[in-house]
């Protein structure tokens, strides 16, 4: 499984943050801006934190895949479950969100025409890619489950009240039986009686708005 990840990340990631922006640089250069040496030093600063809080969301969603979703990143070894804690309880794609906080944050930092395109070009692929491919396959792997957690959750800005409380207080359906779906402290299996997945539910760690969330 740790292989699985670190081919995961080096396919993934490792390639569109670092690769590919090393081979713009080498072969097209920099294209920097010159925004004098304060203006300058501020995007260095908020450059750097982008890619602080992108690499964050990164390692914080790819644990979340390995330890709720017993997957990885990769499309060929998926979560074998609906992964809804942590920051997926605001928004539905917080890894495309952490790559795209690198990959800008590098061009802010850089100050960087050619990374700034760069990002331009892979925000459009990403975000043609997850409304015509991603959640296409999501909505056949985890079927009604990932239709009422998209109805709940949006699919880039983030929510400040977590949306999948909403979800997860309707039962989930029959529908692709035997696909856990993970929501609480831990997994629920649908092929599970009828009495122990409402006892689960019942007892959810997500409770209605003004109560304290416990996650």
């Amino acid at each position: 499984m740790l292989f699985r990840h670190l081919r995961a990340i080096l396919l993934g990631p490792v390639t569109v943050t670092i690769i590919i922006p090393v081979l713009i640089v080498t072969t097209l250069g920099t294209a920097a801006v010159d925004l004098g040496p304060v203006v300058g030093n501020l995007a260095v600063v908020v450059g750097s934190l982008l890619v602080a809080a992108g690499v964050a969301m990164l390692v914080w969603t790819i644990s979340l895949f390995a330890r709720d979703g017993a997957g990885t990143l990769s499309p060929q070894n998926p979560p074998r479950t609906l992964v809804l804690r942590g920051p997926y309880r605001h928004v539905r794609h917080p890894m495309f969100s952490g790559v795209l906080g690198i990959v800008l944050g590098e061009a802010i930092a850089a100050r960087s025409l050619t990374l700034l395109a760069w990002f331009a070009l892979f925000a459009i692929f990403v975000a043609v890619m997850v409304a015509r491919v991603e959640e296409s396959r999501l909505a056949r792997r985890f079927g009604d489950d990932y239709a009422r957690y998209r109805e709940h959750v949006p699919r880039w800005l983030p929510r400040l009240r977590p949306g999948a409380h909403r979800y997860l207080r309707n039962p989930p359906s029959d529908s692709g039986a035997g696909q856990p779906v993970v929501g609480h402290d831990r997994p629920v299996c649908r092929q599970h009686t009828e009495e122990a997945r409402q006892d689960r539910l019942t007892r959810a760690d997500v409770v209605d708005p003004g109560v304290r969330w416990r996650w």
